[in-house]
């Protein structure tokens, strides 16, 4: 009896184990799965950028004059601002030259994958939210819902808010700007891109704050109350990010930037209480 009793509890053990080792390569089979699956969402999205970034390319000299254009002192925003104060008017047309035999073609390259980025932005983000949408829950799937709507939508219009009012104080400034009158402005074509790009990637991010706020406060580490009590220090803050990004500007400048913050601000902070109200009734 002992022996069979022996043989009986070796053949369990060794059952157990296996059982072990098939619920290990079982989960090792489905983190390769997906990996697969991370790999072929990583590969769309190159896939579309590189699509968009060919479609820029072709229309490369379109791009360049788009993105050049709140240089010249007839674009509507610097129009404006020289009719509501004809102190600022500025005659100055920017020269740009190349000095480099393939600095041309190194800019048309850049300019090509930085408007293939904007332009598959949205699907960027959809393909994202593919990734992510199989491992959460279905109230969690349901609090995010038309979040790629909401994510694109404020991208478009934290762009144009940078194309059309920030990049003209930006760059109006520098091209008017002169050590000595005797130095002539000519602005290389990577130099003046890269400006204006920088410029519309720092206010396409600065309206993502709502969305980064609602994040925040899902997870419980932001809440109103904070929000408000710290209100004061991040207007002080916001006031220098807005100086920082206006330079040389006047305080009606000054404003026309900080107002659209402290308004993204307060928005985030009225995202925020919904979103906590929401966790304290499911915690009840």
């Amino acid at each position: 009896m002992s022996l069979l009793s022996d043989i009986l509890s070796k053949r369990e053990k060794i059952k157990k184990e296996n059982v072990v080792l098939s619920a290990e390569n079982e989960k090792e089979m489905s983190f390769l799965d997906h990996l697969e699956e991370l790999r072929w969402h990583i590969l769309r999205i190159l896939a579309a950028i590189l699509v968009c970034s060919i479609g820029v390319f072709i229309y490369r000299a379109k791009v360049f004059g788009w993105l050049t254009a709140p240089y010249y002192p007839d674009f509507p925003f610097n129009a404006f601002i020289c009719r509501l104060n004809p102190s600022q008017c500025s005659d100055i047309r920017p020269v740009f030259s190349s000095v480099e035999t393939t600095e041309q073609f190194q800019q048309a390259l850049y300019m090509g994958f930085f408007g293939g980025l904007i332009i598959s932005f949205p699907y960027i983000v959809w393909e994202i939210w593919r990734f992510i949408k199989p491992g959460l829950t279905h109230n969690e799937q349901k609090k995010l819902r038309g979040n790629v709507l909401i994510i694109s939508l404020l991208f478009f219009i934290g762009l144009a808010f940078s194309y059309y009012i920030l990049t003209p104080l930006t760059v109006t400034f520098l091209v008017d700007f002169k050590i000595s009158p005797d130095v002539l402005n000519e602005f290389r074509p990577a130099s003046a891109v890269d400006t204006v790009t920088n410029t519309l990637i720092a206010g396409a991010i600065m309206f993502e704050l709502p969305m980064v706020v609602y994040y925040l406060s899902l997870l419980g580490v932001l809440t109103p109350s904070f929000m408000r009590e710290y209100r004061r220090h991040a207007f002080v803050v916001l006031l220098i990010i807005a100086a920082a990004i206006t330079p040389g500007s006047d305080l009606f400048s000054l404003a026309l930037i900080t107002i659209p913050l402290v308004f993204l601000y307060e928005i985030s902070i009225f995202i925020s209480g919904i979103v906590n109200k929401r966790r304290e009734k499911e915690l009840v």
